[in-house]
């Protein structure tokens, strides 16, 4: 693949986090797939428990503590998840501010007399607008795995 430069030097921030961003991603999708139990428990007392002469109440009760355990599950998946992402997107923020007030730091005052402070915001609103289309990549990997899981229930 190619990337432009601007996007280079953005994903050398993200490779540090690389780990927790992917724990992120992993539990993102374990958080989606939980749910989809409850379509199959439902298919499970309609066809198996619910029918005459079928042990009701022990398949019941090991149904129902199933999916409770499930949900369990997916309250720490979710937990996690946002600890994951919430951790990586801070340190990674923290670091890009950290570069940039060091490069600041580092420029010599004739830089500042001969720059106007409004030509500076500029160049970082520019940079901004590409670190959010940066972030945006993902959403179509969000959104076709939404649909394709919409369409399988």
């Amino acid at each position: 693949m190619v990337f432009s430069p601007s996007l280079r030097r953005f994903l050398a921030y993200l490779k540090p986090y690389r780990g927790l961003v992917t724990l992120a991603v992993v539990t993102r999708v374990a958080r989606y797939l939980i749910p989809l139990a409850l379509p199959w428990a439902m298919k499970v007392v309609v066809d198996d428990i619910l029918v005459p002469g079928a042990p009701h109440r022990l398949s019941l009760n090991l149904l129902m503590g199933g999916m409770t355990a499930l949900y369990v599950a997916h309250g720490f998946v979710s937990y996690w998840r946002s600890n994951f992402a919430g951790t990586a997107g801070h340190r990674l923020v923290f670091d890009l501010r950290r570069d940039l007030y060091q490069h600041i730091q580092r420029m010599s005052l004739s830089f500042f007399e001969r720059q106007r402070i409004g030509a500076i915001v500029i160049v970082l609103a520019v940079w901004h607008w590409k670190l959010a289309l940066v972030s945006l990549v993902v959403l179509p990997f969000y959104a076709f795995l939404s649909k394709g899981l919409n369409r399988r229930i």
